[in-house]
């Protein structure tokens, strides 16, 4: 069947046409453009890295530099993130991006802090070297609250980073003039041992006198968990949560595992064996140990997931 077109039929055809790629433009996903957003946004929440794997380390001048990276004058708050076990520089650097992107991606704007230490070594080392950063971490706090006190501090720490946590925290509990000072703790995938949190223990009284709030966000299907479990001889908090009736009033347990996809590859660099899935593929909600703060896409490097970042910043939003 032959249709003839009149002048008229022509430019009806030709709006048609321009309304059809106009609508599909304006709905098609573009990771670009979201990359390009989302490097806007970061502008009004830096990143400062502080390393603590040179070999001699400077907390006042790790507090200047991040204080000038911030911008003149103290944060309102921050949050400070510690890294888990066997993390690299450039590993913990995408790690502090991806949760930037992840809390930006919920609304909440926030100067970070990345912590690096020296997690990429033997597991007994990494453990050692978690304890001993403890110290760095609790003396970069006090450097910075005593030069801001004002700002709020939220600690964030993923698997073997809550070992360097809970050290700094038993450390400002040495001091009386640090009762709630520390706005909030948030566990990720926590590696410690359970009974470490419960009451009349060096941590659990840290924990109610240091922090205003506390959360631990356990995850029973994390399978890096799981091999803890197995080769150290104990419950892990982030698998477990805390032994009944030994928290304090302040504490919380948050079951996030169905806030951790299926997905395999977290940060999208095709390596399995950082999150241990050359141990156990990801195949159920909760699998994946390097989800938490969530997911890349491996092709465009957006965030493809949240992992449990809206469950924290859900938390944050309380406070």
């Amino acid at each position: 069947m032959l249709i003839k077109l009149t002048n008229k039929n022509y430019i009806f055809y030709s709006i048609f046409l321009i309304a059809v790629l106009l609508s599909s433009i304006a709905l098609m996903p573009s990771s670009l453009a979201y990359t390009a957003e989302i490097s806007e946004k970061k502008i009004l929440s830096p990143i400062s890295e502080v390393s603590t794997r040179m070999t001699e380390v400077n907390i006042p001048n790790l507090v200047t530099n991040t204080l000038s990276k911030f911008g003149s004058g103290c944060p309102p708050e921050i949050a400070i993130y510690i890294h888990g076990f066997n993390k690299s520089t450039s590993d913990v650097r995408e790690e502090f991006d991806r949760l930037q992107t992840s809390l930006i991606s919920n609304n909440y704007r926030i100067p970070l802090v990345g912590f690096s230490w020296d997690s990429k070594t033997d597991w007994n080392v990494a453990k050692n070297n978690a304890g001993e950063n403890g110290l760095y971490l609790a003396q970069f706090i006090m450097t910075f609250k005593n030069k801001c006190p004002k700002s709020d501090i939220n600690l964030i720490a993923h698997s073997l980073g809550a070992s360097v946590v809970g050290s700094a925290l038993v450390i400002l509990d040495a001091s009386s003039s640090w009762k709630g000072k520390i706005k909030s703790v948030h566990l990720l995938g926590a590696t410690i041992n359970n009974q470490l949190i419960g009451k009349n223990t060096l941590l659990g009284n840290a924990t109610e006198n240091v922090v205003k709030k506390f959360y631990n966000y356990y995850n029973p299907q994390d399978e890096g968990l799981k091999l803890h479990k197995s080769t150290e001889s104990y419950q892990p908090l982030g698998l477990v949560g805390a032994l009944p009736k030994t928290s304090h009033p302040n504490y919380k347990d948050i079951n996030v595992v169905y806030e951790i996809p299926p997905i395999f590859d977290a940060d999208g660099d095709g390596n399995a064996k950082e999150c241990y899935e050359d141990v156990k593929p990801s195949r159920l909600w909760g699998n994946n140990n390097c989800g938490y703060i969530g997911f890349r896409n491996s092709l465009t490097d957006a965030l493809s997931d949240d992992g449990a970042v809206d469950v924290i910043v859900r938390e944050l939003n309380k406070n």
